[in-house]
């Protein structure tokens, strides 16, 4: 995922909003998200677009770049519009660097301006670009008695050589791209990229919205020389058991750690802590939070399992040097890649290891343990 929006957000009177209008989002899914390498966004910090870069063999790459560009509507903006942001944004870097009066520069002309820029430097690196774009402009309001505006999407198009794929593939740009009549103020750009199919969506479903969604199809051998990778998501786990019996164990375990381990006040308080703004981040409790709840579901299933554990063939001695060996050599796979899943080390107090060593994360030492248990 890669996001962006504008900096205004740490500043008063911003930070006493919930919501502030604006920003850009790129979401990589499946095999998509294996493919990228880097993410970036507005550098100038008025979050008017992000990107993201996907690899691919033969040192190919793919840039998206996702981005909305402010509309003045009318005098009376509003300090929360996004024009009225990236004006503030301005007019402070403009005073930080220079004594004389403030000149104003249009939000919109200079959005287009820094992702002219943009393209420019990725076509340099040879890279394909797509362009996702809600300009708020229509391609008739860039021209005037025939000739293009500057700073405008058309000018941006023309002046980036890239392609309409909706002019190449339907001959026309289409007539509207949101819920009101002759308004085509979204766009897809696309640089060295072989579309195979482009659309709107008709229906705002799930969520409603006065945009059309687009659907573009591209090819993505010429991209990357050969087919998508076929990534495989795992089943998903169903509890299919028609034991009526089990079932209601199955939900009673879980009810009831849940309320022991406080889960739901849990998840309030992380709720409230964003609501105030006195976390930038929760990343490390959210994955605390999901653990516990893993073991618990986990807890709960093995409750429900209808094995019956039979006389172990090895010794004592020999099974508890079995399972430390798998405890350690588990531990080494997750340190190589840098991602301890704690619970599925939770045994370790049945097999004699210290709090202390179990949370250890030293390559060294967890290597010198594995060495020893063999």
């Amino acid at each position: 995922m890669s996001y962006d929006s504008s900096a205004v957000g740490d500043q008063a009177p911003y930070n006493k909003y919930r919501n502030l209008i604006g920003g850009a989002l790129i979401l990589s899914l499946d095999h998509w998200a294996t493919r990228v390498v880097s993410s970036n966004g507005d550098n100038r910090g008025h979050g008017s677009f992000t990107m993201t870069t996907y690899s691919g063999r033969r040192n190919k790459s793919l840039t998206i770049i996702c981005a909305y560009i402010a509309v003045q509507k009318g005098s009376d903006l509003g300090e929360t519009s996004f024009y009225s942001q990236q004006t503030l944004l301005m007019e402070q870097q403009w005073k930080a660097t220079t004594n004389t009066p403030y000149r104003h520069k249009c939000p919109r002309k200079e959005a287009i301006k820094e992702l002219h820029w943009v393209i420019i430097e990725l076509k340099e690196k040879n890279h394909s670009i797509i362009l996702f774009l809600d300009a708020n402009q229509t391609s008739q309001s860039c021209y005037t008695k025939g000739d293009i505006k500057m700073h405008t999407i058309e000018w941006l198009r023309l002046e980036t050589g890239m392609d309409d794929p909706f002019i190449q593939s339907q001959g026309t740009r289409p007539t509207m791209t949101t819920l009101h009549p002759a308004r085509d103020i979204d766009y897809i750009l696309t640089w060295q990229v072989s579309p195979q199919y482009v659309s709107l969506l008709p229906l705002n479903i799930p969520s409603y919205s006065d945009h059309h969604a687009f659907c573009l199809d591209i090819d993505i051998q010429s991209l990357f020389d050969n087919t998508y990778s076929e990534l495989q998501q795992q089943p998903r786990r169903l509890l299919t058991s028609t034991n009526i019996k089990a079932q209601a164990t199955y939900i009673h375990n879980v009810q009831q750690e849940w309320k022991t381990q406080k889960i739901h006040e849990h998840v309030l308080d992380l709720y409230n802590t964003v609501l105030d703004n006195k976390a930038p981040t929760l990343l490390e409790q959210l994955q605390t939070l999901d653990d516990k709840i893993t073991k618990i579901l986990l807890n709960a299933e093995s409750t429900c399992n209808t094995a019956h554990k039979t006389r172990n063939p090895w010794s004592p001695q020999l099974l508890l040097a079995g399972k430390i060996y798998s405890y350690w050599k588990r531990k080494m796979r997750m340190c190589n890649r840098n991602s301890f899943r704690w619970h599925l080390l939770d045994n370790y107090e049945d097999l004699n290891i210290s709090e202390d060593l179990h949370s250890n994360t030293e390559r060294s030492i967890i290597a010198e343990n594995l060495r020893n248990a063999r």
